[in-house]
């Protein structure tokens, strides 16, 4: 952004599945993204039936407690709607995103939570679900 003219206003992420989950992750910077798309994304890893498992791999055990650079512990920070609830004054861009309730790896309870956190905060978002699968 600071090499190219880029407007900031105009500058979006998407993704799908693992990516979605990266978008999501993205509305923390609310000062460089004007909206996303997450397709099936993970918003809180402790809470998907096998994707969890993936996370893991990655960041370890979340028993573990082991910390994040922010000094959170690592399964915290990546906690979408506890980052919501715990900063509202956080401006954060549009989000449009879907889960499927029959989605057996990302999970339907993960997705219904995020969007609670998303109302609850009075975020702007679109949330498209159906009875599809991952």
């Amino acid at each position: 952004r600071d090499k190219l003219k880029i407007d900031p206003n105009r500058i979006f992420v998407a993704g799908n599945s693992m990516g979605g989950s990266g978008v999501s992750h993205w509305l923390r910077h609310g000062d460089k993204f004007a909206y996303g798309i997450s397709w099936v994304g993970v918003h809180i890893p402790a809470e998907t039936p096998q994707f969890k498992e993936s996370y893991e791999l990655v960041v370890g055990r979340a028993q573990w407690n082991l910390p994040h650079e922010s000094g959170l512990p690592v399964w915290q920070y990546l906690d979408d709607a506890r980052f919501l609830r715990d900063n509202p004054a956080v401006d954060t861009p549009f989000l449009a995103y879907s889960n499927g309730k029959n989605d057996g790896g990302i999970g339907w309870k993960q997705a219904v939570e995020f969007t609670r956190a998303l109302q609850e905060t009075r975020r702007p978002h679109l949330f498209v679900w159906g009875q599809n699968g991952h």
